[in-house]
């Protein structure tokens, strides 16, 4: 038994709620532990005075609402303050999970559609390849719309600019996601560590 044990082992002796078999254990413990022998000594007198001392002293009436109220005021756990900026970025990076899942569920349900139907089919699970199939067209000609969006659009940027313009057009769509994103959360934090200084 190591001394953290033992001194939780002192405490549910001192309440009285310790078994035979712990106190044995304690014992034992103590025997070898001249810290936690000195411990519990100190402690078994410390309880033996509060069990021979019969005056019970009372606090006062409204003593305990008194107390609560001035440990309010302290205001140890501050209510968190609410940053609108925080927020708005969770909402955004959740849509945007929520976005990426249903268009990679429907890219999965798209490419293996026959498979999964014939699979709930086979499984007694008609009903729900009854519920499936007609979601399952719909994602798959929407999956095949914007994959078709994204080669028109390569080709007419592959068309109208020219490579070299092409790389400014890159780094000018990055300038403006840094202007709009990056570049506000950055003068925040400069401005916090200028409020350390």
């Amino acid at each position: 038994m190591d001394c953290n044990k033992s001194n939780e082992l002192m405490m549910q002796y001192m309440d009285g709620k310790i078994s035979d078999f712990e106190f044995m254990n304690l014992q034992n413990h103590m025997k070898s532990c001249q810290i936690c022998n000195e411990d519990f000594v100190a402690y078994s007198s410390i309880l033996t005075n509060f069990k021979d001392n019969t005056d019970i002293i009372e606090a006062p009436e409204g003593f305990e609402v008194a107390v609560m109220t001035k440990v309010n005021r302290l205001n140890i756990y501050p209510a968190p303050k609410l940053d609108k900026a925080k927020i708005l970025d969770n909402i955004i990076f959740v849509a945007a999970g929520v976005v990426f899942f249903l268009f990679g569920a429907g890219a999965a349900l798209s490419i293996f559609q026959d498979e999964i139907i014939t699979f709930l089919v086979a499984n007694d699970m008609q009903i729900l390849a009854n519920i499936v199939l007609p979601y399952s067209s719909f994602i798959s000609d929407l999956v095949d719309d914007i994959v078709q969006i994204g080669y028109l659009s390569i080709n007419w940027i592959s068309q109208n600019i020219s490579p070299f313009s092409s790389i400014f057009f890159i780094v000018f769509i990055l300038l403006v996601v840094i202007q709009l994103y990056i570049s506000p959360k950055y003068s925040k934090i400069l401005k916090s560590k200028q409020k350390a200084i």
